[in-house]
């Protein structure tokens, strides 16, 4: 009880300071900043050739008061040669899947809120067993303090599902692994002068659900986690297009279960110093490096520690093409009870090129490693995609992706594939 009350305490104390200081939105989802917290590399992306505005084939919405609704259902169907992504035994199958989603946005003169739930529904035609369904709810909101100051929260439940060949697919021959993720996140930002603080914790929680094996119901209590998480970075605005930064990422990992005497939980951070560049709105992005450490509880578990990085840039040659490359190192966790985490890099590079105003064509190269710290194993996996999206109007697009993946190991216990896709599908809008 004494371990479990120091555990909240910890975790209330590290979101509480967070929350008291004036700072940007942290999280993919949440509510964009106000224009006093954009970089160039924002501008940079609105002017990308994958979100530029296009009214004559932008969906309208619907009105509803002061909100608008945005419904949209994707219908795909499509074949993979590799469905279980394992090197002996391959399986192929065509599927369909299908993914209803309706985005409620406010249209107020300040402040923003979006209400959005969705799900992805896959049925493959022979393997049952790989039939799957995801689906989330989401709330993201805005209050607009002052021209220079913003605070942003959201909350999001989902159920999702483990991805085949991914760090958490851990059993091959068994079911789809499925998890239920709760997250709420609480941002800010402020600017003072040439100064911009931004600032915010996430509190996440991890519940997974059990898995057949062999006809067996296998327990995956052991995985069920919450993590708090938070940031805090300054910005100092040097001249015309550049700002130099320091950040500390902070995060606390708390196991609900100590499954045969290893403590799992640790906590870690990743401290960052960089710039961020923007020549003008073709060219910018951000760069920053510094130090991560791990710390495991269990005397058994060696900490992770070392050389960490985080970048991203965006290039716009032309009104017609955009090259965007990204490069992180990060600590994931562990899927299996007796190690630490695992040390991961991932590299990454996309081009969009507006072939014709309503026919986008895409490249996208990944390159991800996933080194185990206690273990005398590396992942390497290498991913290509090529997509193509053609705008028909207002109300539908029609999408073609054909992408391979292949992934080596350095150890037996490792998992080595390759396999590939081809999707094609329709977007209807409203």
């Amino acid at each position: 009880m004494t371990r479990r009350i120091g555990r909240f305490v910890r975790r209330g104390a590290l979101l509480s300071g967070l929350c008291t200081v004036t700072m940007p939105a942290l999280a993919q989802n949440a509510a964009p900043p106000r224009p006093a917290s954009r970089t160039l590399a924002d501008v940079a992306a609105s002017e990308a050739v994958a979100n530029r505005a296009r009214p004559d084939y932008d969906p309208v919405g619907i009105a509803a008061g002061g909100f608008r609704l945005f419904p949209t259902l994707q219908i795909q169907s499509g074949y993979d040669s590799n469905i279980y992504n394992i090197d002996n035994g391959r399986v192929s199958d065509g599927l369909v899947r299908i993914a209803p989603r309706l985005d409620a946005r406010s249209n107020w003169s300040r402040h923003s809120l979006t209400l959005s739930t969705g799900g992805q529904f896959e049925r493959y035609f022979s393997r049952s067993t790989e039939n799957n369904e995801q689906y989330d709810v989401e709330a993201v909101g805005r209050i607009d303090a002052s021209n220079d100051s913003a605070i942003n929260a959201s909350g999001l439940y989902a159920r999702r599902v483990e991805q085949r060949g991914t760090l958490g697919d851990i059993l091959a021959s068994g079911d789809r692994i499925r998890y239920d993720l709760g997250t709420a996140r609480l941002s800010a930002t402020s600017t003072f002068g040439r100064l911009l603080f931004t600032g915010g914790g996430t509190y996440s929680t991890f519940n997974y659900l059990p898995v057949r094996l062999n006809g067996a119901s296998v327990s995956q209590d052991y995985r069920d986690r919450d993590e708090a998480t938070g940031l805090l970075r300054a910005d100092y605005v040097v001249g015309p297009g550049i700002r130099a930064f320091v950040s500390g990422n902070f995060n606390d990992q708390n196991y609900k279960q100590t499954l045969s005497g290893v403590d799992q939980d640790s906590q870690g951070f990743a401290a960052l110093g960089g710039m961020v560049f923007g020549v003008n709105e073709f060219i910018s992005g951000e760069i920053g490096i510094g130090y991560l450490k791990q710390y495991y509880r269990d005397p058994g578990l060696p900490d992770i520690g070392g050389f960490s990085y985080n970048a991203r840039a965006i290039w716009n040659p032309t009104p017609l093409l955009t090259v965007t490359a990204i490069a992180a190192r990060t600590v994931q966790q562990s899927p299996f009870i007796n190690q630490s985490g695992i040390l991961q890099d991932s590299l990454g590079v996309n081009v969009d090129y507006e072939l014709l105003r309503n026919l986008i064509v895409s490249v996208n190269g990944q390159f991800i490693s996933n080194d185990y710290q206690d273990l005398d194993r590396s992942d390497r996996l290498w991913f290509a995609e090529g997509r193509a999206r053609y705008l028909v109007n207002r109300w539908a697009e029609v999408g073609l992706s054909v992408n391979h993946r292949f992934q080596t190991t350095s150890n037996a216990l490792g998992r080595e594939y390759a396999g590939s896709s081809i999707l094609l599908g329709i977007t209807l809008k409203r």
